[in-house]
């Protein structure tokens, strides 16, 4: 789900940016923020971030006859996009706080944040959901200190205090009225709940009137709004009882107000543990706004001036920061160097002067698909670069590190390189790369991580990339991926069929520290999760739970009783009961095996480990047809006499898929498996009629948006053509079809085509 933050400020140019950096670091997608008439910079500071695609701003006036916060928030609202699910109305001095569960405060807050989400919206009866108020006092600070606010501000009231009954509302856009007050919405769908989850209650008057913007109950559990109402006396003084109130015409805040919330009887460092990932996220907004400033020619630093306007706009055209790009490798006249299996990218990139100290935040981006692009930081260090301009003590130069290097599949022919640099972008060259590169050696696609964990690597969709958060969706891939969901949506609801999208995590998601790099807290992943508008299945917690029992050490799959976990998370997505899918699974038994899988096989000698496999059931039991074909064509049917569910199941996935049909076989009265890696032929739904259809992808394929208008009819012929005769005698000893195929109408054309393909492949095979 896509969360939007909707504000009003003014006069916020000391903290906003930090304010800013907080909410994209514990999940914030989008900005929605009304300026009130500011002069100290802040509208100009909103205006440089605003090139972008994720922030939006308005200046809203005051009213004479009341205050301005409604107004804004109705603007906002109106203004907020349409992919936009989620809209959280609070000030520049509240913090939406994800609150870490015991043994979690090192885990990624956006994580945290997005599945809280997802729990408590993925009702759809739910309209709102309710954040109380942990109210911080000073701190004991008299005077502003260098720092940022969740740093100096440390200390708090007790959770009973009065205030805390406060609360602001995160709601969804399409449940929206109007905002009745700064803290309570009015709903047009949908009720409130608190952050637990549970139906929301207001406090009551002495006449037993419900005061709208105060709860009854003070809830902190999960997620709650940290609200840094006096700060320091300095600037208390000199902001908030100087600005007013954007909620109440005429209302100052007086040192009676400061006596009575400068509450600091806890201690808690929840949002300073954040600082590091906050300092970060600053430092990029600080490179996208120096380089809007120093575009449009202002001269004025990111401080604000008394004698002068913040910034100094001039009439100055938009010039290019780099003084000179230089590629290395590879060259359009000789072979490409090939390193582990890939394409070797490398070479300098030298900003101008005037832009020299931005390096830190420039990025080469590389595309050579439009669905999604590469972005690699200058961080190879290349004083003889600087040396060659002339600089004296390279050493110290900012540019020191310009050099750059990366990867590309082998295979890839071109490739488009820009600088990006804040939210600007300039081309710089166009990479033509020579095909003689041979395939990696096999033994170059595994990665040998801690235990003997093997991992892949040095694959076309360069997982490594994917997971460090380097390789990402672009608008393009996004767009695909949304008509993608608008299309499932409508199938589904015209045959007013269940759907469900399930995401198998990657291995090195799942096994961060046996994998040696920790996940990036944005990737590929994450834009698809927030941009699905069918309910998702992406079960990173239940398998991180299984530990090493959730993928097979040689293998780039999961284990069985990883599918069964999943199996479960999916049935109770659909309404099943939880305790009796577990009772159905309880007495399972697994035996060990000696396991190579599709990572050891490619070692030199071949790697085996032992795995658990489901000993007490086997899927073969129920299946009815299966004609073998290996990945893409393959059709399986599973037919239950005493399901749990008398549902039909039609799942489109891959081969992660394979591990799942011990478990949904049992489940549903039926399920048809067709191996299209997600991507969805129409004619299967008329042709299976299903109630429930699940989409079945894995994570690292989450840049190549799947499809609605596939074919399986011509994926099969495809594939059966490509066989050879020996390949179609192995086929013929794993096929199985009941007595009943000729005149069975849920596979009969499909082993009609099956037979029509295999006798033309024999009779090909035969061809002298």
């Amino acid at each position: 789900m896509k969360l939007a933050i909707a504000a009003i400020v003014k006069d916020e140019i000391d903290s906003l940016a930090e304010w800013i950096a907080f909410h994209r670091v514990i999940g914030a997608d989008h900005f929605l923020i009304a300026d009130n008439g500011s002069n100290d910079g802040t509208k100009e500071y909103l205006e440089s971030l605003s090139g972008g695609d994720w922030l939006q701003t308005v200046s809203v006036a005051t009213p004479p006859d009341r205050a301005p916060q409604l107004v804004a928030y109705r603007e906002l609202t109106a203004l907020c996009p349409e992919d936009v699910d989620l809209i959280a109305f609070i000030d520049a001095d509240e913090y939406i706080l994800p609150v870490p569960a015991k043994g979690e405060e090192a885990s990624d807050p956006r994580a945290r944040m997005h599945a809280w989400l997802e729990t408590r919206f993925g009702d759809p009866g739910v309209g709102a959901i309710t954040l109380n108020w942990a109210c911080f006092g000073s701190s004991g600070h008299r005077f502003k200190k260098e720092g940022l606010v969740i740093e100096r501000f440390q200390k708090r009231a007790k959770q009973g205090f009065g205030p805390n009954h406060h609360y602001k509302s995160i709601v969804r856009r399409t449940a929206l009225e109007r905002m009745q007050n700064p803290h309570h919405p009015g709903l047009v769908a949908g009720d409130i709940r608190n952050a637990q989850g549970r139906s929301f209650e207001y406090r009551l008057s002495r006449e037993g009137v419900p005061r709208r913007g105060l709860s009854e109950e003070i809830v902190w559990d999960e997620v709650r709004l940290n609200h840094y109402l006096v700060k320091s006396v300095e600037e208390f003084v000199l902001k908030k009882a100087r600005r007013g109130s954007a909620a109440t015409v005429g209302y100052i805040k007086t040192a009676v107000y400061f006596e009575r919330h400068d509450k600091n009887d806890e201690k808690c460092g929840l949002a300073a543990a954040l600082a590091p990932r906050v300092h970060e996220e600053l430092r990029r907004l600080e490179t996208i706004v120096e380089v809007d400033r120093r575009l449009a020619g202002r001269e004025a630093p990111l401080e604000p001036k008394r004698d002068r306007p913040f910034f100094q706009r001039k009439a100055v055209e938009p010039v290019s920061p780099v003084r000179r790009f230089v590629v290395d490798y590879p060259q359009e006249a000789g072979a490409p160097r090939v390193e582990g299996g890939q394409t070797l990218v490398q070479g300098w990139l030298f900003l101008t002067d005037e832009f020299a100290d931005l390096n830190p935040g420039a990025r080469l981006v590389a595309r050579w698909a439009p669905e999604f692009e590469l972005k690699h930081s200058l961080s190879k260090k290349r004083v003889d670069v600087v040396a060659h301009f002339g600089y004296e003590s390279p050493e110290d130069h900012p540019q020191r590190d310009c050099g750059f290097q990366f990867f590309l599949p082998l295979g890839v022919s071109r490739c488009e390189l820009e600088l990006e640099l804040g939210q600007q972008r300039w081309p710089l060259q166009t990479l033509r790369i020579r095909a003689e590169a041979q395939a990696p050696q096999e033994a170059e696609k595994v990665l040998v991580g801690k235990d003997d964990w093997l991992f892949l690597r040095a694959d076309t969709n360069l997982s490594f990339e994917q997971h460090c958060g380097k390789l990402l969706l672009t608008p393009d891939g996004l767009q695909k991926w949304k008509a993608y969901f608008h299309t499932l949506n409508a199938i589904a609801k015209a045959r007013e069929a269940k759907c469900r999208l399930l995401i198998t995590p990657s291995k090195e998601t799942v096994l961060e520290e046996a994998y040696g790099t920790p996940r990036a807290s944005y990737t590929a992943v994450d834009q698809i999760l927030q941009l699905a508008s069918i309910e998702t299945i992406y079960p990173v917690k239940s398998l991180k739970t299984l530990g090493d029992e959730s993928f097979y050490r040689t293998d780039t799959h999961w284990t069985h009783k990883a599918a069964m976990q999943t199996s479960v998370e999916l049935a109770v997505s659909l309404g099943i009961d939880r305790e009796s899918l577990e009772k159905l699974f309880e007495k399972d038994s697994y035996r060990e095996i000696a396991h190579k899988g599709d990572l050891g096989g490619k070692l030199d000698p071949p790697v085996q480990r032992p795995v658990k496999i489901l000993k007490s059931f086997s899927n073969s039991r129920l299946k009815v047809y299966d004609n073998a074909i290996p990945n893409f064509g393959r059709l399986a049917i599973f037919e239950n006499e005493r399901p749990l569910d008398e549902s039909v199941l039609l799942l489109c996935g891959a081969s992660s898929s394979a591990a799942l049909f011990n478990y949904l076989s049992r489940i549903f009265a039926r399920v048809i498996f067709v191996h299209t890696a997600g991507n969805l032929d129409p004619s299967l739904i008329d042709e299976f009629d299903p109630d429930v259809l699940v989409m079945q992808t894995t994570a690292r394929f989450a840049i190549r948006p799947p499809t609605t208008d596939f074919s399986f009819e011509a994926s099969l012929s495809q594939k059966i053509a490509s066989l050879t005769p020996e390949d179609m005698v192995k086929i013929e000893k794993k096929r199985v079809v009941a007595e009943s195929a000729t005149n069975h109408p849920s596979w009969q054309r499909w082993e009609a085509l099956y037979q029509r393909h295999a006798q033309g492949n024999q009779g090909e095979g035969d061809t002298p």
